[in-house]
């Protein structure tokens, strides 16, 4: 432009500025800023704004803050979008306190605030798990004369949702209705994904058909959320009715659809479905990952088709995929099904070697198959390597019936040792001696959950279940015990 006897006015320069931004050259951004000024020109908000969001953009939050400042001590005042942008960098990077304690500087300043500012703080309050501060803002916007939107509703209503405070969610929405804010797709999708999550499915239909008669056309979501309801309910038939239902309205089901119809379908042995749906996604080029692998190995297993689970296990590699800790357990879990031990405790070993290291449920997969088959010492050792590597951390957050077992089974052992010369002797006493073990090994894991039960409220709900398998696991153990010799 130069070249041929035209100077760049700041408009120009401003759009430069943003080119740099975007291809986060920031620095050459602050070059331009410099020639503008050189050039005799006044910044305006615009291209003061186009290099905070390129500092945002770049994750330089506090550049940002130290460059609004720098703009207010020059007498510059910051809009609501300057305002709104650094305070969605602050939310984007998980700084919700501090983009709160900004927006109460900005407030005490009398900085220009919209609805944009507060709708990106409630949002990520409620990503953040701070429901009710969401709520509390939302309050407070309203106080200032600043009217939600549809955006602010389905921040709350979706977090109501996930933490299952259902009212409270139906409560927002007859609230939304009465301020006249229609709900729109992302609306509806959510209270259907709620509602099939709850297994209401009845009432899932409701709003899927009256978002159809309110003109908005589900989608992708919304059609997978009432799949995934069909399914959880064992409602197959229906789950498939409305695959193909979605597919000839010329809605493409995605990855998470197929998943959804193809765990549905494993789950309740349709298999030789199963295998139809995994090949029809071939045909569709959608690409498979480990995760629909591990659906259908899944299935297969649990269906008695062991050769087939192993044989698509086996070729994982060949299709350019590598089996994760889920594929290894649900092998190890399939193996041990068939009574496949030591083919199961090899692939356990081999683990490792592919860079793949067993977590705890793979652990538990195994100690169930070694204690079903009273390999009770290899269930053992599995334990200690368990402790070893700090798999075992906590006892009420790792406290299974597995683990119950293996509690009761330890218990059984160390009494066992201290008992040995009676058991080496083959005392009269040893049947007494038997069931006294095992039946203070139960008494032992009840009187430890009686202790959890009273910090921890889902230990106390499961607590008759559990104590249901002490009992059953009394008796086991002192059968066990009498066939066992000395430990």
């Amino acid at each position: 432009m130069e070249s041929v006897g035209i100077s760049p006015n700041a408009c120009t320069l401003t759009v430069l500025i943003n080119c740099f931004c975007h291809l986060n050259r920031v620095d050459f951004g602050f070059s331009v800023l410099a020639r503008i000024l050189k050039l005799g020109y006044q910044p305006n908000q615009i291209t003061l704004n186009t290099l905070i969001n390129g500092l945002c953009l770049q994750g330089n939050i506090a550049g940002a803050v130290s460059f609004l400042d720098e703009m207010e001590n020059k007498g510059y005042k910051p809009n609501a979008i300057t305002s709104g942008t650094i305070l969605n960098g602050l939310c984007k990077i998980g700084e919700t306190g501090m983009a709160i304690k900004l927006l109460r500087r900005m407030e005490e300043g009398n900085f220009e605030l919209d609805l944009t500012a507060y709708n990106t703080i409630i949002d990520s309050l409620c990503k953040d798990r701070f429901i009710t501060e969401g709520m509390n803002l939302l309050s407070e916007m309203m106080s200032k004369g600043i009217q939600p939107d549809l955006i602010t509703y389905n921040s709350l209503i979706q977090s109501l949702c996930n933490f299952g405070r259902w009212k409270e969610a139906k409560t927002l929405l007859n609230e939304m209705l009465q301020r006249r804010i229609m709900p729109g797709l992302r609306t509806f999708s959510i209270f259907m994904d709620t509602l099939c999550r709850k297994e209401m499915l009845t009432q899932a239909e409701e709003v899927f058909h009256e978002m159809i008669q309110r003109g908005i056309e589900p989608d992708t979501v919304a059609y997978s959320s009432l799949i995934n309801g069909y399914c959880k309910t064992k409602r197959i038939d229906e789950a498939t009715r409305l695959f193909h239902e979605m597919s000839n309205e010329g809605i493409i089901p995605n990855v998470v659809t197929y998943n959804t119809l193809l765990d549905g379908l494993c789950k309740n042995k349709q298999i030789a479905k199963a295998m139809a749906l995994f090949q029809e996604m071939e045909d569709e080029k959608l690409d498979h990952d480990i995760v629909n692998y591990n659906i259908l190995i899944d299935g297969l297993c649990d269906a008695d088709k062991l050769t087939t689970a192993r044989e698509l296990f086996y070729s994982l590699p060949t299709k350019g995929l590598q089996p994760n800790v889920r594929t290894y357990t649900i092998m190890i879990k399939g193996l041990c099904q068939e009574g496949l031990i030591d083919e199961a405790s090899e692939l356990l070993e081999k683990m490792d070697g592919n860079g793949c290291s067993p977590n705890d449920c793979t652990y538990n997969k195994i100690i169930q198959g070694l204690l079903q088959h009273n390999e009770t010492s290899k269930a053992m050792e599995l334990v200690k390597i368990m402790i070893n590597t700090h798999l075992i951390k906590d006892s009420s957050q790792y406290f299974t019936q597995t683990k119950l077992a293996l509690f009761a089974t330890i218990l059984w052992r160390l009494w066992g040792h201290w008992n040995n010369v009676v058991m080496e002797n083959q005392h009269p006493s040893l049947p007494v001696l038997a069931q006294g073990a095992a039946h203070f090994a139960s008494f032992a894991v009840i009187s430890w959950l009686d202790g959890l039960s009273r910090r921890d409220k889902e230990i106390q709900r499961r607590r008759p279940h559990i104590v249901k398998s002490c009992n059953a696991l009394e008796r086991a153990l002192a059968i066990d015990a009498l066939g066992m010799g000395p430990p």
